[in-house]
């Protein structure tokens, strides 16, 4: 990764920037396929269960993380636009379940992420919008830019296999 830009904490929306050493293609499938996202995705991806991706306009996607403290999350929403490998949309809702089988979500809020070739290498820009409250807006700015700084660390980790 070359760089690596945010939004100020608790702005709305939140941006994160960065540039990988690949191409477009390549991070639209890592963003798109399950076996990708289990390597880079959260701040703990060996935390995802299951990940279920209907990548289709209107599809559903849906990821299952291991309970923790008696209590079930997901992370889901629907795929709005998709246009590979250029833009990707989607809505973001963060379910939780106890054990009691009370269940409270976030409001529903959008991601888009451009995938913005440059040479050898391509930009991803995502705008995470409409996240309700201040807390929110922190939590996942943190978490997306974990996630780009594992996604950059996943994808030299193949390059390096390629290498070798």
């Amino acid at each position: 990764m070359i760089d690596l830009l945010t939004s100020p904490e608790g702005v709305n929306p939140v941006v994160i920037s960065a540039v990988f050493a690949a191409s477009p293609e390549r991070l639209f499938d890592a963003w798109t396929r399950a076996e990708d996202l289990r390597k880079w995705f959260g701040n703990d991806p060996s935390d995802l269960t299951a990940i279920h991706l209907d990548l289709s306009v209107g599809g559903l996607w849906r990821f299952e993380m291991k309970a923790k403290n008696n209590k079930a999350e997901y992370l889901e929403g629907q795929y709005i636009n998709i246009d590979r490998p250029r833009f990707l949309c989607f809505s973001w809702v963060h379910v939780v379940v106890t054990h009691e089988d009370h269940q409270r979500q976030t409001p529903p809020s959008q991601v888009s992420v451009h995938f913005e070739a440059l040479g050898a290498a391509t930009r991803i820009t995502l705008e995470h919008k409409e996240i309700a409250s201040p807390s929110g807006r922190i939590g996942v700015r943190t978490g997306w830019k974990a996630s780009f700084q594992k996604l950059a660390k996943s994808l030299a980790l193949e390059g390096e296999r390629h290498i070798n």
